[in-house]
């Protein structure tokens, strides 16, 4: 799972999987998720919630594989201070 700011965009990457020239990338996103940018590699740039899918297939012999990433917001930190003092 990985997790982005309200109006952010993450780099998602798949760098440990089958790399090569005879390996062909494609992302697709589901439930309200978009990929900015590199939808055929190994890092997409994404700025939505959702669940982010990779296929990988292997040129050779035509053999894929699938996986996801599911991508949520972060949650809202907030402060607050409670006392001051001047040192």
């Amino acid at each position: 799972m990985a997790a982005i700011a309200p109006n952010a965009s993450i780099q998602l990457n798949a760098t440990p999987s089958s790399q090569g020239p005879n390996f062909d990338y494609l992302w697709t996103a589901k439930n309200g998720g978009h990929i900015v940018s590199g939808d055929t590699t190994l890092s997409p740039v994404v700025d939505s919630i959702g669940k982010y899918f990779l296929q990988i297939t292997n040129t050779d012999n035509g053999c894929t594989t699938l996986d996801s990433v599911e991508v949520n917001l972060s949650p809202t930190v907030t402060a607050s201070i409670l006392s001051s003092a001047n040192v």
